[in-house]
């Protein structure tokens, strides 16, 4: 079955420019802009203050991607308690710590289970490791660092299993490496 649809001769010149001369029907450059819509609509969204907003299924479907890679927070929460702000900034580590932290709380979880849940390498000794672990005085246990992306995913299987909610907004670096050179963007988890 085909159905006919009538489009302006302005739109008809704009898919004729995405076309490829003698390859294309307009079906094609149609379905190719669809497949690439429907392949990444999921990736992000941007509001008019330019604000990427990252779903966290997609972050936690796509582990390989180093989409956190280069950013900086600029503030965040975790079961509404603000991350605090270190002597240099905001850290990705820290806000580990912090839903370690509020997830064993509300949930009063071991830190064998609390380790298992989220992914991270948590432990009441010391780690011997290359990364420098850092502390975590509420519960008295050491935690192993990780980059950006990695620590998002073990924060966000964190809470969501913990059901606890989580805002993060981040900035990242001007550079060409980075997905969103010089953008701010958002992740946030709404249990209630």
């Amino acid at each position: 079955m085909t159905s006919t649809i009538k489009i302006s001769d302005t739109l008809f010149k704009k898919l004729q420019q995405l076309a490829e001369p003698f390859v294309d029907t307009p079906e094609n450059v149609i379905d190719r802009i669809l497949q690439f819509y429907l392949k990444n609509k999921n990736i992000s969204s941007t509001n008019k203050n330019n604000l990427i907003r990252l779903k966290p299924e997609e972050i936690l479907t796509n582990r390989n991607k180093k989409i956190l890679e280069g950013t900086k927070i600029l503030a965040a929460k975790v079961n509404n308690v603000k991350l605090k702000k270190r002597e240099r900034g905001y850290s990705w580590i820290g806000l580990a710590s912090l839903a370690i932290v509020q997830a064993q709380e509300k949930n009063n979880y071991s830190i064998e289970k609390l380790s298992k849940i989220s992914g991270f390498k948590i432990s009441t000794e010391k780690p011997i490791s290359n990364k420098q672990p850092t502390y975590i005085e509420e519960l008295n246990v050491w935690i192993t660092r990780q980059d950006a992306s990695l620590s998002c995913i073990h924060i966000l299987k964190l809470v969501q299993i913990s059901e606890i909610n989580f805002c993060v907004r981040f900035k990242w670096k001007n550079s060409t490496k980075n997905t969103y050179s010089g953008k701010e963007g958002k992740i946030e988890i709404n249990i209630n």
